[in-house]
């Protein structure tokens, strides 16, 4: 069993003034660029060979989170077979949000 623990760190000072003179879809673009690279640590699913599962306390999730942050939740989420996510409110509008941006057959069990 392995263990991978993926942290995306704040821009520097530099970073953030060349980031202001980007447009919003640029952004987004380069912070999921970066996503992805960090991703690659995490092997990729085969149905013959692994089944990986990821645990994540995503602090007090609500509908309310905004949709960029719902597309890199469902990019990361879409690596693995099975995620847990903690901290999910009694309003479950926000994950069914996450799983309309989810590929394939993503299903929801409340535990």
């Amino acid at each position: 069993m392995w263990c991978y623990e993926l942290t995306m760190h704040p821009f520097h000072q530099d970073e953030r003034e060349n980031r202001s003179m980007l447009t919003e879809q640029q952004i987004i673009a380069s912070e999921r660029q970066e996503l992805m690279k960090l991703l690659a640590k995490v092997p990729l699913r085969s149905v013959d060979e692994n089944v990986l599962i990821a645990s994540w306390n995503i602090a007090q999730f609500s509908d309310k989170k905004k949709k960029r942050a719902l597309q890199y939740i469902a990019d990361i989420c879409e690596r693995f077979n099975i995620v847990a996510i903690q901290e999910v409110k009694s309003n479950l509008r926000g994950l069914a949000k996450l799983q309309e941006l989810l590929p394939g057959n993503y299903k929801m069990s409340r535990v």
